[in-house]
């Protein structure tokens, strides 16, 4: 049965790449359920009949997949390669989401769209100032 749940898991890892980068690129908020909800459904409504499948006819994988697919080995490149997918949607992210100064602490900033990255800001710095200069902090060099 442990094939089946790092398949799951697998799956699991490519869902939420796959959200985290729709919400990146258009701007929506989705509902926390919509992560864990797909992968928990299917746990729980497949866990009852795995377990009998095991007990009852040796079932190692699901029947309905082809040989490849119930390889260990197989099945271990496809988590470590949802696992690399996820970690490059984070890490993505990560590195092209900034702030200003007053955006960061805020409590509900304001996501500000600017080409491909995000900049968070403040409601009222954003009335204040508007998209386009809070988009040209980005471009400005640093200085110390």
């Amino acid at each position: 049965m442990y094939l089946k749940g790092l398949s799951i898991m697998a799956l699991s890892f490519t869902w939420i790449a796959i959200l985290t980068t729709t919400e990146f690129f258009t701007g929506l908020t989705l509902p926390n359920i919509t992560y864990w909800g797909v992968p928990s459904f299917l746990c729980s409504m497949l866990a009852n009949i795995d377990y009998y499948r095991k007990v009852y006819h040796q079932e190692k994988m699901w029947r309905f997949l082809p040989i490849r697919f119930q390889d260990q080995r197989f099945i271990f490149g496809l988590l470590a390669i949802s696992l690399l997918l996820w970690g490059a949607a984070i890490s993505f992210i990560a590195t092209h989401t900034y702030a200003t100064n007053s955006g960061y602490n805020h409590p509900n900033p304001v996501k500000v769209r600017c080409g491909s990255n995000n900049m968070l800001a403040t409601p009222e710095e954003l009335q204040l100032y508007g998209r386009d200069i809070i988009c040209a902090q980005l471009s400005l060099p640093l200085t110390e």
